[in-house]
């Protein structure tokens, strides 16, 4: 085979055992996006564009450093929960009927109580890029996350420990719990939850929509997707992680003859 032929070869197997499932809740990870239509599009299980197999392993990498930094910080004595020892599984915090759902990397158990753990590896421009402005200013998504979990937690700091992927170097933040920014995130949330659905652009040349991965969906109406209640514009969120029809007000099973592929507007 040629050297080519065995990159491809990889890349296509990477892709293959890709066993992604869709979303069903609006995840910390992603609230902090202001479009109402990505939020929905994230709830409602739209399947987004299919993730090449370079990026793949970059994720996959990233979870295996995840691994590496919770050692580091273990072997360093500082009091670490990876999993939370009532379920013995990862942290976790649920909202609005489980439609929200939030999951931390970690939480210490400190003398002035909990401080949340979130870890993010970053190529040498974006590490430098949070050492010296700050995760608000430099990764805003990052940041939100962050208060979503502080939040929904009760807990008044966190720490970002963010790794560098070209050098192995370690930065830290404290990073202190924003009343007015967990409110207006979660406040977003439940717009969505409720209905709203209005693009954050009008121009799908937009920087915020260029590289979206639901942009399929939200400019071309052709698009479709394989029909289920919960990407129908007429199901709701209740509670129970269900979903409720509003043309019949029963809850959904299986979609009808009167299904409408959810599809967003302009603001």
């Amino acid at each position: 085979m040629k050297p080519q032929e065995i990159v491809d070869a990889i890349d296509a197997a990477c892709m293959n055992r890709d066993n992604r499932t869709t979303r069903k809740y609006i995840g910390a990870s992603s609230a902090g996006n202001e479009c109402e239509a990505f939020l929905n599009y994230t709830y409602r299980g739209f399947e987004g564009e299919r993730i090449p197999g370079p990026v793949l392993r970059i994720f996959s990498l990233g979870h295996h450093l995840e691994d590496a930094v919770v050692k580091d910080l273990k072997s360093a004595g500082l009091p670490l929960w990876e999993y939370d020892p009532r379920t013995q599984d990862q942290w976790e915090w649920e909202r609005f009927g489980g439609h929200f759902q939030a999951h931390a990397d970690g939480i210490f158990e400190t003398q002035d109580g909990r401080v949340l753990l979130e870890i993010k590896s970053m190529n040498d421009k974006k590490w430098n890029l949070f050492k010296n402005r700050g995760i608000r200013e430099s990764h805003p998504i990052y940041y939100a996350q962050m208060q979503i979990m502080m939040g929904l937690g009760e807990m008044e700091k966190g720490l970002m420990v963010s790794y560098n992927k070209n050098n192995s170097l370690y930065h830290i933040e404290v990073v202190r719990f924003d009343e007015d920014e967990y409110r207006t995130i979660m406040h977003r949330a439940i717009r969505a939850l409720r209905g709203a659905r209005g693009r954050i652009s009008n121009d799908p040349a937009a920087f915020s929509c260029r590289y979206c991965n639901f942009k399929n969906y939200c400019w071309d109406k052709k698009q479709v997707t394989k029909r289920t209640c919960r990407n129908c514009a007429f199901s709701k969120a209740v509670g129970n992680k269900r979903l409720m029809c509003k043309i019949t007000s029963k809850i959904c099973k299986e979609p009808c003859t009167k299904w409408n592929q959810f599809h967003p507007y302009n603001h």
